[in-house]
């Protein structure tokens, strides 16, 4: 065998090897890895050079490339953030919060990463960034992280102080009582992470000051704005939120005055067949002796229209349960 096709079957092997192990490492992380991890495993940069222009490796973010693919996922987008910021780094801010569920029905427009390293960030434009969003780098002197579904996230303090560095104390507070819903609310972590001159701190101290469990009983954010108006507006706060009356699931109801409120988005009771199922559930209900109070998203904004409407009704039907079963 002339040596020099032993050479590049000797070649091919060790590529072959190092495409396992490669493999291996990208395993764990979504399908992604970085240059530095390719540079730790032993491959040079002209190898790396030759699987890219053979399609074996998709370069997603600088230095960030899938693995064997190019296929995209929540998970597979936030370990390439991860791996663009550097060992050690960890997803933070709205992005976080989704990801550990603190946070429901929001999107996030930007990534956020936590880092020690010193990186840019990156617009959602970026010519090399081809995860159609921004990704914002924070850089910092420590960072702490946990994963959580296999990927590296900031602790949960720090993601919710970055939230209330956002200034939406609103937003604060249903993470706060989403938190204690999934009974790992930690108020002296939390306290821990604010100081004077830090941001978020005053929002944070806002929001662990007027704390409302039922936004974790709500399914979704029509019916948080329902708790929100009448917070604002003096309304009594509902009972019960997401409960089962008569078999039925409802959104709100208030026991003693048998006052139901549903919240009707545009996408889920505007056909034909979901307008007959909500007739006839509401029927139902009225022959138990129930109010059904239906109001449109847009509605929930005209706070005193609500107040209003919703207030004459509570106070006409107060004690109504009882009337109910002496009648009975």
């Amino acid at each position: 065998m002339p040596s020099g096709e032993g050479c590049k079957k000797c070649a091919a092997r060790r590529h072959a090897s190092a495409k396992l192990r490669l493999a291996d490492v990208a395993d764990g992380q979504a399908g992604r890895a970085a240059r530095f991890q390719l540079r730790a495993l032993g491959i040079p940069r002209a190898v790396a050079g030759r699987w890219i222009a053979d399609g074996y490796l998709h370069p997603v973010l600088p230095g960030v490339y899938g693995v064997g693919h190019a296929a995209s996922s929540e998970a597979a987008d936030l370990w390439s953030t991860v791996l663009y910021a550097g060992p050690g780094a960890g997803v933070g801010g709205l992005a976080g919060a989704l990801w550990r569920g603190v946070v429901k029905w929001r999107t996030a427009e930007a990534i956020e990463v936590s880092t020690t390293r010193r990186c840019r960030s990156l617009t959602a434009d970026h010519p090399e960034n081809r995860l159609g969003k921004a990704i914002v780098v924070r850089s910092r002197r420590s960072v702490q992280r946990r994963f959580y579904r296999g990927v590296p996230t900031t602790t949960i303090p720090q993601i919710v102080l970055d939230l209330a560095a956002t200034g939406d104390v609103e937003l604060v507070r249903f993470a706060l009582a989403q938190l204690d819903f999934m009974r790992i609310l930690n108020v002296r972590a939390l306290e821990r992470t604010c100081g004077q001159g830090i941001p978020g701190t005053v929002v944070l101290r806002e929001a662990m000051g007027r704390p409302q469990p039922l936004f974790a009983r709500a399914r979704s954010q029509f019916e948080v704005r329902l708790v929100q108006v009448c917070e604002l507006t003096g309304i009594p706060l509902p009972d019960d939120m997401d409960v089962k009356v008569a078999g039925h699931e409802v959104d709100a109801v208030w026991w003693d005055e048998m006052v139901i409120v549903e919240c009707d988005g545009e996408g889920n009771h505007n056909t034909w067949r979901q307008r007959r199922r909500d007739s006839a559930r509401d029927m139902e209900l009225r022959d138990l002796g129930f109010l059904v109070i239906r109001y449109t998203t847009d509605r929930l904004d005209d706070l005193w229209a609500v107040h209003a409407d919703l207030t004459r009704q509570l106070d006409e039907r107060r004690g109504r349960s009882g009337a109910y079963r002496s009648a009975g």
